[in-house]
């Protein structure tokens, strides 16, 4: 068994994770970031995506009153109110960190949700043709900035149950092949996606 300290565990290497994880480094916080897939490009849901980026199917980067309005459109008033309006409001100044990490956007189509996808554009066809595409290679952009900030990114290591202490998560249990991993951290994030 092995016992590691950090600031901060993120669980999942998608855009969610690795995202969480890069804004945490460039706070200075020790971060280590927890990807069940061993390779180098392991699969994940942020890999295989289409690349658009857009909120409620509307231009990512448009008015964020517009975007509140799209986002209770879309959800038929059902959004909690707080979060839609932080996504509204701050979503193109996420898109803009993401270009500043070095992850390629383009304009895709003229609809408002299609106007901002990921570089290179996945083809048209059928099967993931995602390999040295733009969700693939974003992935791996995060991943490398990740790497350049200090944190530590832990390929083929599954996070297995919640560490508790006193009533409060205090960090996570997991393993790497057959050992046991006991990883203490004053945050936890879950964004296993799948």
């Amino acid at each position: 068994m092995s016992d590691m300290n950090f600031d901060v565990v993120v669980v999942g290497g998608g855009l969610a994770g690795l995202g969480c994880a890069n804004r945490c480094a460039e706070q200075g916080l020790k971060v280590a970031l927890l990807e069940r897939g061993s390779d180098e490009r392991y699969h994940c849901n942020s890999r295989f995506s289409m690349g658009f980026v857009n909120c409620a199917f509307e231009y990512i980067l448009g008015d964020p009153a517009d975007l509140r309005k799209a986002i209770d459109r879309t959800t038929r008033g059902f959004a909690v109110p707080d979060l839609a309006h932080a996504f509204a409001t701050n979503g193109g100044a996420a898109v803009r960190w993401l270009q500043e990490q070095g992850v390629r956007l383009i304009k895709g189509g003229w609809e408002g949700g299609q106007r901002v996808m990921l570089a290179p554009p996945v083809p048209n066809r059928m099967g993931l043709n995602w390999l040295g595409r733009g969700g693939d290679t974003m992935v791996y952009r995060l991943g490398a900035k990740f790497q350049q900030r200090g944190g530590a990114l832990m390929r083929g290591v599954a996070a297995r149950e919640l560490m508790v202490e006193n009533r409060r998560c205090s960090g996570v249990v997991a393993m790497r092949g057959d050992d046991v991993l006991r990883i203490s951290a004053r945050a936890v994030l879950l964004s296993d996606g799948g």
